[in-house]
């Protein structure tokens, strides 16, 4: 269940942190695109 907690906890800091990163490269390039 250690591995499994772990797995549950990776996604659930990696998803949000991947969606900030794709916001703020997305509002980054549109203003030269």
């Amino acid at each position: 269940w250690g591995v499994a907690r772990r797995i549950v906890w990776a996604w659930l800091l990696t998803i949000p942190a991947s969606a900030i990163i794709a916001w703020l490269t997305y509002t980054v390039i549109m203003p030269f695109v």
